[in-house]
């Protein structure tokens, strides 16, 4: 679908092939109890209980090599259902992004709506669609997030865009998102981790 955007792109045509990735800034251990428990009742209820259980207290937590680091009252990283509870506490936000970011590009300029989406892959979010577009609705976008207890890190974050280096829009790009300490790219991106 990139490729498919930088051929567009080069021949003149408007294409919304860009690509946001936002990462989230200590994501496991910011998120909010409160958010992950009002989340797992409503689309995990049966593990409700061993949530309650597993955070009512303080918990060991441990090192990547296995060694004992201290104890912690928030979720962490590493606990074999973090990741898991992370994503149902994310979903309804980012189901309200996703409903953004398709509302934005109404007009489909050239490209089928399925290509504009928001996706994520454990604290690493990826929004596409035309960067212009995105980046203006950036702090919208954070404010989903923010009511769960999770803050993006734009200096760990990339734009990935069809535009080639030296261009008009490039510029145009550089402008949107050198304020917000974005990276912006247009050969490759880091997209996990």
């Amino acid at each position: 679908v990139f490729e498919e955007g930088r051929d567009w792109e080069d021949q003149g045509i408007d294409t919304s092939h860009d690509i946001l990735n936002l990462d989230a800034k200590r994501a496991y251990t910011s998120v909010f109890l409160r958010s992950v428990r009002e989340a797992i009742v409503k689309h995990d209820p049966k593990s409700v209980r061993y949530f309650l259980v597993k955070n009512a207290g303080t918990h060991r937590v441990y090192s990547g090599k296995g060694g004992f680091v201290g104890t912690s009252g928030r979720m962490t990283q590493g606990h074999t259902l973090s990741s898991r509870y992370f994503a149902i506490t994310t979903r309804d936000p980012l189901e309200r992004v996703n409903a953004l970011i398709r509302g934005l590009h109404t007009d489909a300029e050239s490209v089928p709506s399925r290509w504009h989406a928001a996706g994520a892959y454990e604290d690493d979010h990826h929004l596409m669609g035309r960067l212009e577009r995105v980046i203006g609705e950036i702090h919208t976008i954070q404010g989903e997030y923010e009511g769960i207890g999770v803050k993006f890190n734009p200096r760990e974050s990339t734009a990935l865009t069809v535009a080639r280096k030296g261009s008009e829009r490039w510029g145009r790009l550089e402008e949107l998102t050198k304020p917000l300490g974005i990276t912006l790219r247009s050969t490759s991106v880091r997209t996990l981790g």
